[in-house]
């Protein structure tokens, strides 16, 4: 699993023209309230807030 990073040779070889499937994709961020921080165990913030819109408007 990618952080959803390619290589360089995959950005090189990729096929400008086709698609590339996204499978998995990793979030990492820190404390920095308002922005991210975690709450109850659930992390929140305006940062997450905007990740989440941007996700749901990509339909995943």
């Amino acid at each position: 699993m990618t952080a959803g990073c390619l290589s360089e040779r995959e950005v090189e070889s990729a096929d400008t023209n086709s698609t590339l499937e996204l499978t998995s994709l990793t979030y990492y961020t820190e404390q920095l309230p308002p922005y991210n921080y975690q709450e109850n165990g659930t992390v929140k913030g305006l940062s997450v807030d905007l990740l989440e819109a941007i996700t749901e408007k990509n339909g995943e």
